[in-house]
């Protein structure tokens, strides 16, 4: 990882880095003094420290108050500061009914202002920024789920690599693990979350996001249950109470397992570290012929409307957004949410290289549902349960899927009074 020492020059390279991510603004009008940005706990601890340092040097006589917040409880002292009419200037946007209430600037003059290009940002990343066609945050990192694999284990067991952009279906995943888990003694062919943290929600939901019955007990979706369960109880993939205790990075990087859907970022640096080859590739689907589907999120920076310094916030925002991509590559070494720096960021290293691959396999936004966590519980709740044998995937999916509408129904009637 590179260190913050190239921030004052990266800074002082101005107009050359406007050229690749953005430009400044043509005026600085009320640029100045001090704002305030909260954001979530990050183990890169260079990144937030080099955006105060360029921004300051960008823009003189400003200070950037960081403030680093544990995930757990960062929406309640949100919430808490909007209630006292003191929110930050700038936070990470996690509820997406900030932005209905009106408690985020919506960013579209700032956007045209600071001559951000949009378009070469990551459409799903976006989307979750998106609210009745306004854009009300933007962001500097694509972070992804995909399937990442040990390209080392897949060749010993002489089993062929996932492809890049034709996604498996489920079944064929299944039948990949059992293969290296039967020809490598003492692996495990594969592990994954739930298939609801995964998954395109319209395998769980209706198209617009307001049925869940229907949908997350049809067929197709219960053989997704069936399948994945019945890897652990086959031996194929590690069983619950293997997964509480390592996560599936740190399994992957120990040969304990041979490929995961989960997150790409610490599964690749984790098989890195244990000096593995690796290979990324999309996710599997439902069933032969469906699109493949990617979540690919972004670090959601937004400015308060309440914010005592709005001209500055809306500028921090739009630096985070513009040179706070060339950061993520040159200081934390990460992939940038900028398509157009992916590819410097990729170099020659393959792994990097299917990333950027997998990831711009997609463009259409995600889909919304309010309450997506909490409607979804009891499919968390159940899904150890499923892979200990204790349940059967359809008897446990049928019996909750009545409870997880009325869920439902409750989140989207609570969405629809916010104002």
């Amino acid at each position: 990882m590179r260190t913050t020492g190239r921030v004052a020059l990266i800074a002082g390279m101005g107009l050359l880095l406007a050229g690749c991510t953005g430009t400044a603004p043509p005026a600085e009008g009320g640029i100045g003094g001090t704002v305030t940005l909260w954001y979530l706990e990050d183990p890169d601890s260079a990144f937030m420290p080099a955006i105060k340092e360029g921004f300051e040097a960008t823009y003189p006589g400003t200070t950037v108050e960081l403030t680093e917040l544990p995930e757990d409880g960062f929406v309640t002292k949100v919430d808490t500061a909007l209630l006292a009419n003191q929110p930050p200037d700038v936070a990470f946007v996690y509820e997406p009914r900030w932005m209905k209430a009106g408690d985020i600037l919506p960013l579209g003059d700032t956007i045209a202002e600071y001559d951000i290009d949009t378009d070469a940002m990551n459409a799903v990343a976006l989307s979750e920024c998106e609210l009745d066609g306004e854009l009300y945050c933007l962001g500097s990192l694509t972070g992804s789920v995909t399937l990442v694999y040990n390209k080392d284990l897949f060749d010993e067991a002489g089993v062929d690599y996932p492809s890049t952009d034709e996604p498996w279906t489920v079944d064929e995943y299944a039948d990949a693990a059992r293969r290296v888990s039967a020809s490598l003694g003492g692996v495990w062919g594969a592990t994954a979350e739930a298939p609801f943290t995964w998954m395109d929600r319209r395998t769980h939901f209706s198209d617009d996001g307001t049925m869940i019955e229907g949908f997350v007990d049809d067929p197709a979706t219960i053989h997704v249950y069936d399948v994945l369960t019945g890897l652990a109880k086959d031996g194929a993939a590690p069983p619950p109470a293997e997964t509480e205790l390592a996560t599936a990075a740190d399994m992957l990087a120990a040969g304990r397992v041979a490929m995961a859907v989960t997150d790409t970022e610490y599964a690749a640096a984790s098989l890195v570290q244990a000096g593995a080859r690796w290979g990324v590739a999309p996710p599997p689907v439902e069933k032969a012929g469906d699109a493949p589907f990617v979540f690919v999120g972004t670090d959601k920076y937004g400015a308060f409307s309440d914010s005592s310094n709005p001209d500055t916030a809306r500028a921090l925002v739009a630096y985070i957004a513009t040179e706070g991509n060339r950061l993520r590559v040159d200081v934390s070494d990460k992939p940038p949410l900028d398509s157009r720096l992916l590819p410097e960021w990729a170099g020659d290293d393959e792994g990097r290289q299917e990333t950027v691959e997998v990831v711009s396999l997609r463009s259409n936004p995600g889909l919304f549902v309010p309450g997506f966590w909490e409607v979804t519980a009891p499919l968390f709740d159940y899904y150890a349960q499923m892979a200990n044998g204790d349940v059967k995937p359809r008897d446990a999916i049928e019996e909750q899927a009545p409870i997880m509408q009325e869920k439902l129904d409750r989140e989207w009637q609570t969405w629809e009074e916010i104002e």
